[in-house]
């Protein structure tokens, strides 16, 4: 939703919890990164964090009719690397998770089923910052994504009898150019970039969706307390297909914010606009968009963020050429002792496809609990349990997803 960050691509998170991405850790991330300003570049974050752990989940494909439960392991990496000089700055940061399944049953008849997948998630983003006068910064950003995206996830969120998983390569860039003698207080950024989307033929649907998109806008930011934040900011991204049988279109996005830190232990941040959507062929579409979060710490022990969001995105399916994405969720975390702490966590989605009758509509419920304990700063251990469910309303997807994991965690 926001312009200086314009690739709005959720980062990968550790795959440990198996649906817990549908979370978002501290609300939601459009919301956050519309006060970010030009992107916060970090010295004190660790250059490498080692995670092990197991899994298991008493559905690992929720598109086949069967209850086949796995077990697995997993491996992640992560890691933020900084360097300054005579006016610049620099900035790596990367994730990678492996993770191996088994145990999982073949389901009857079927054929070529992939029961016991390796799933491989990796970004690798970098980031340059030129100070060129006292007023005027660029920024220049390009990243690599790809992941084998978990069933009933992606593409295969609304489809049946899906073997094998959809693997996804996201390539982008942007340059970015703000100026402000204080970009704390006011400041305006000039964005252009590009996203390519594509995926492996591992089914046979999944090369229609590659992708080719071009991002440009601008975003006005102003201070007019410590406490009270604006901004306007207008975007426009032309998405343009692979397959001529999915229809190219240009999406127009307009948002005004406010941030405000109501209190020393309450924030508010919100975000309102609306799209337009023009195709090549078929009529226009417009509708509103929101993102929101209020996040609340009465003392040092306790943090409520509650988040809600109305965002447009391309389509995922070739029977639908728009759709739009409601959220809404609470995140509750508490810390018991120097070592010891839990957090509790709920959030709703609906997806509404537009060529689709509203019985198709795609609902999902999430939620977990989490208990962790900290052998030192720098070590700690994990066990949570999740739950997932999805359906729509004609019952073609239904269904509960249960998980438990326990991972270990590193960071040197």
């Amino acid at each position: 939703m926001t312009l200086h960050t314009l690739f709005p691509i959720k980062q990968p998170r550790k795959k440990a919890p198996y649906f817990t991405a549908a979370f978002a850790a501290v609300g939601s991330l459009a919301c956050q990164s519309a006060f970010a300003k030009p992107e916060i570049i970090y010295t004190d974050r660790a250059p490498l964090v080692l995670a092990i752990g197991a899994i298991h989940t008493d559905l690992l494909n929720p598109t086949v009719n069967s209850d086949e439960s796995a077990t697995g392991g997993f491996l992640d990496a992560s890691g933020y690397l900084t360097k300054r000089g005579e006016g610049t700055q620099y900035l790596l940061d990367y994730d990678a998770n492996l993770r191996q399944w088994y145990g999982s049953d073949i389901p009857d008849g079927a054929v070529f089923y992939e029961n016991e997948p390796t799933e491989f998630d990796l970004r690798v983003r970098g980031l340059a910052r030129l100070f060129i006068t006292d007023r005027w910064q660029i920024d220049a950003e390009a990243q690599h994504y790809q992941a084998d995206e978990e069933y009933g996830t992606g593409l295969s969120r609304l489809r049946k009898n899906v073997v094998k998983q959809d693997r996804i390569t996201i390539n982008s860039g942007s340059v970015n150019a703000t100026y402000g003698t204080d970009v704390l207080q006011r400041y305006v950024t000039l964005s252009g970039g590009f996203r390519e989307r594509s995926y492996a033929d591992n089914n046979p649907y999944a090369p229609r969706f590659d992708t080719f998109e071009t991002l440009a806008g601008v975003e006005v930011g102003y201070s007019l307390t410590p406490a009270t934040q604006f901004i306007a900011s207008f975007n426009t991204t032309q998405y343009d297909f692979d397959d001529p049988q999915l229809e190219d279109s240009e999406v127009y996005k307009l948002v005004l914010g406010v941030s405000w830190q109501a209190s020393a232990a309450s924030t508010i941040r919100a975000v309102v606009g609306g799209f337009h959507r023009e195709f090549d062929v078929q009529d226009s579409r417009s509708s509103f968009l929101w993102d929101a979060l209020y996040q609340w710490k009465p003392n040092a022990r306790f943090t409520l963020v509650a988040d809600t969001s109305r965002e447009a995105t391309a389509t995922q399916n070739e029977l639908s050429s728009d759709s739009v994405e409601s959220e809404a969720g609470l995140l509750a975390t508490y810390r018991y002792s120097v070592r010891w702490h839990s957090d509790l966590r709920a959030r709703y989605t609906l997806v509404e496809y537009d060529d689709l009758n509203d019985f198709r509509n795609l609902t999902e419920v999430t939620a977990g609990a989490g208990l962790t304990f900290s052998f030192s700063s720098f070590q700690s251990m994990t066990v949570r349990y999740d739950f997932k469910s999805v359906s729509t309303k004609d019952d073609f997807i239904d269904y509960n997803q249960n998980q438990v994991s326990l991972d270990w965690q590193y960071a040197f």
